[in-house]
């Protein structure tokens, strides 16, 4: 069990930045995209020579970690009494980051990946690269397997190859929450907000719903979250210190983000937005100098395009696109004054998900599509003409709403319009930012049933300029009276999570293995998929009617340590033009 090499690495870059920083969210940030490049190098490098398999990744994580270890004892960076002070003076908020970050690593543990989205690319992708021992296009049903960004999958590989086994699968997007929370403060940080509101925006973006419960599944939308923070982060440090390490950090983060989810490229608008307007503000107060700076931002642009080049080389040189000339369409088309209006409507609707608001919900959103006389189906603004419906309460990882968040960040809007004289800029800068992020978000992308997900990134920052309303609160009690509920929601969240509960219904309770595990939310799937095991095991030519959302990954699930062969696939159904090439 080689899984260890990646525990030990994490240890010693976490323990390498903190003594070199001095900060333990610069350490976690700083951890976060070493293992992102680190996995890029290792993953290229080893499907290049066909070599993609347990050995290669055992060989390269062992020489990273003698290399860290030798580092940190030639520089002594073992002195406990940095920690010591650390803990003295965050005891609660670590107690509180530390208590959640348990119960979520031991679910993840507990059962398998086993969402949708992870039966049928992220976790099935993973398996044919195990099978074909590199990351070049294979033939596939599944065209998303092929075409989509493949950062956050490299790195569960990289876990599941060094473990043979998918256990810890399920903890990399937990890392990565944790350390979004040190991005978050450390922006917080430069924005100079004081402590007490930087703990209370963590707690913010981890008590969020649909970032709590994607902490334990092997989704993507946390991983692209971090990175999207880090570019924000490094983007503003660039404007205040222009010096090379913070523009290679800056295109560090953006090729990372851009090689992790295609919605990267939406969160990046408002972020360029504001890169150019500080750009400006340099040039006009004479602080950005042609002749030292201009290669700066061409490092940065040049790092951005080199990470995730290889990626869409291999999109473009299949399909001749570098997105892959995917045959859904995520984009508004003929968008309009009402259709954006529309795309708004419904997707603050998708977090109304309470048995009191749902129904009210549905009644606005078709009232909203009679009045502006744009069907509630219309593919043009609707993703596969998905009609808008809101059940009483939706808790899985898909679906789960951010009811409580969206509220809180209403009353604070209406607070701000009011008041808005009075707030100090931070404040509004900071609304004004997340209200520009959600335009763009709702203007470009058609809504879909799952943008709860999507909008990772964006609650994560909402977080801000929420913690600093709450924080300014007079009495105590209803700081925490706010934190506590929204903390008492998601444990219920974990209890009863329909994918991975920790509170099992009677189905639930007959699935004693780990295989079965992999069908808590699908029971009936069971049987039909113990008898193609039978058939995989023996690699025996069968009729299997599959399409773009079959569940593959159960199929394949022991391929990190047992030699397995692609099933002979004889009947597919809605084929993609290019899953035979």
């Amino acid at each position: 069990m080689f899984v260890f090499l990646l525990f030990i690495f994490f240890l010693l870059s976490i323990n390498f930045f903190f003594h070199k920083k001095g900060s333990i969210s610069l350490a976690f940030l700083f951890t976060g995209i070493f293992f992102g490049i680190a996995t890029i190098l290792i993953t290229e490098i080893s499907s290049f020579f066909e070599a993609y398999n347990s050995s290669s990744s055992i060989y390269f994580w062992s020489i990273l970690c003698s290399l860290l270890t030798f580092l940190s004892f030639k520089q002594k960076l073992f002195d406990w009494n940095n920690y010591k002070i650390l803990y003295v003076s965050n005891k609660k908020i670590i107690w509180f980051i530390g208590s959640l970050s348990i119960l979520l690593f031991i679910q993840g543990i507990l059962y398998p990946p086993n969402n949708w989205d992870s039966m049928t690319y992220h976790m099935a992708r993973i398996a044919h690269w195990v099978m074909n021992e590199s990351i070049e296009p294979y033939p596939t049903h599944i065209y998303r397997q092929i075409y989509q960004p493949p950062l956050a999958e490299w790195m569960i590989g990289q876990i599941c190859l060094l473990n043979r086994a998918d256990y810890f699968a399920n903890s990399l997007q937990l890392f990565f929450l944790i350390a979004s929370l040190g991005v978050v403060n450390l922006l917080m940080l430069l924005l100079k907000i004081e402590k007490k509101t930087r703990n209370i925006a963590c707690v913010l973006v981890i008590t969020t719903p649909s970032i709590f419960m994607q902490a334990t599944a092997t989704q993507n939308d946390i991983v692209v979250g971090f990175f999207i923070l880090c570019i924000l982060y490094f983007l503003i440090l660039f404007f205040k210190r222009k010096n090379t390490i913070n523009a290679l950090l800056l295109g560090l983060s953006i090729g990372c983000a851009l090689l992790t989810k295609g919605t990267a490229f939406v969160y990046l608008i408002p972020i360029m937005g504001l890169g150019v307007l500080l750009l400006i503000r340099s040039i006009y107060q004479k602080h950005f100098v042609f002749l030292k700076d201009t290669p700066l931002l061409i490092l940065v642009i040049a790092l951005s395009l080199t990470i995730p080049f290889s990626h869409y080389y291999r999109n473009y040189k299949l399909s001749n696109d570098i997105f892959g000339a995917s045959e859904d369409n995520y984009f508004n088309e003929n968008i309009s004054t009402k259709s954006t209006l529309i795309g708004i409507v419904k997707n603050i609707g998708i977090h109304m998900s309470t048995p009191v608001t749902s129904n009210l919900t549905n009644q606005i959103v078709e009232k909203a599509h009679l009045i502006t006389k744009i069907p509630i189906s219309d593919k043009k603004y609707s993703y596969n003409g998905i009609q808008f419906k809101m059940n009483n309460w939706n808790h899985n990882e898909d679906e789960v709403s951010n009811f409580f968040q969206v509220i809180l960040f209403g009353f604070i809007l209406l607070y701000w319009i009011v008041y808005r004289k009075k707030h100090n800029p931070t404040f509004t800068y900071t609304i004004l930012f997340c209200l520009f992020t959600f335009f763009v978000f709702t203007f470009i992308l058609k809504w879909q049933p799952w943008h709860m997900r999507l909008q990772v990134p964006l609650f994560m920052l909402m977080a801000i300029p929420t913690a600093m309303m709450i924080s300014s609160l007079n009495k105590e009690m209803i700081r925490y009276a706010i934190l506590g509920i929204l903390t008492v929601y998601c444990l219920v969240l974990a209890i009863y999570n329909p994918n991975r509960p920790l509170l099992k219904n009677e189905k639930q309770a007959k699935l004693k293995t780990r295989f079965e595990k992999y069908f808590v939310a699908m029971p009936p799937y069971l049987e039909e998929y113990k008898q193609w095991r039978c058939r995989v095991t023996k690699n025996s030519p069968t009729q299997w009617d599959v399409h773009g959302d079959t569940w593959e990954y159960p199929i394949y699930y022991d391929c990190f340590h047992m030699k397995r062969k692609e099933f002979n696939i004889v009947h597919i159904k809605n084929k993609s033009k290019y899953a035979i090439k």
